[in-house]
């Protein structure tokens, strides 16, 4: 990140006391484990943040490139993703006639968790604690749970939905995993280049 994007401050929430992280990143928050580990920690990620607007990104992802392009599209929102609506069908497990039954949606968002976009605002103080209050209640949502885990997907997309933020389309320059690429990958983070071949593209 820090190779490709000069003078973007960067901050780090983490539970490692390694002094080393504190010549990486502008701030070095510590992670209150109370609140959850793994997955839960990113419902906390607006009260982490010293910021006004803040992207946060997983800190196993690697940037390639500089990232200052997608300020611009996120720039209306207050809390948003990388993504796509879906209206109908499944959703990480989730039933959504059944969600728009219960619930009144009209739409769950399709996204990847390794970034949020949000701001400090009061809305997306609603959004993160309605994303809180679904936990307490994950039960009546049935919501999937990842290796034993509740993921954040599932979470934020209700809250994000119940709040009618949208998505945002990067035009495939923003994120992406190589779960189900085939053939050679090819990444060179110094250089910026990343390629492989997924779903066909």
């Amino acid at each position: 990140l820090s190779i490709h994007n000069l003078g973007l401050k960067k901050v780090l929430v983490t539970d490692s006391d390694d002094s080393e992280l504190r010549k990486l990143y502008d701030v070095v928050i510590p992670a209150d484990n109370s609140v959850g580990i793994g997955f839960l920690q990113k419902l906390y990620i607006r009260d982490y943040s010293p910021f006004d607007e803040t992207l946060f990104i997983d800190v196993d992802c690697l940037c390639v490139r500089n990232i200052d392009f997608l300020w611009a599209p996120f720039s209306t929102c207050d809390v948003s993703v990388i993504g796509r609506k879906v209206s109908e069908g499944e959703q990480f497990g989730l039933s959504l006639p059944e969600m728009q039954r219960q619930l009144g949606l009209q739409y769950v968002i399709s996204f990847n968790g390794g970034i949020y976009y949000f701001k400090k605002n009061e809305k997306a103080k609603v959004i993160f604690d309605a994303a809180k209050d679904i936990v307490k209640n994950y039960e009546k949502y049935n919501l999937v749970k990842v290796r034993g885990e509740l993921a954040d997907e599932p979470i934020m997309s209700l809250a994000m939905g119940l709040y009618n933020q949208e998505p945002v389309d990067d035009h495939g320059k923003g994120m992406y995993t190589p779960v189900g690429q085939s053939g050679q990958f090819k990444m060179d983070v110094l250089q910026g280049k990343c390629e492989f071949v997924k779903s066909g593209r």
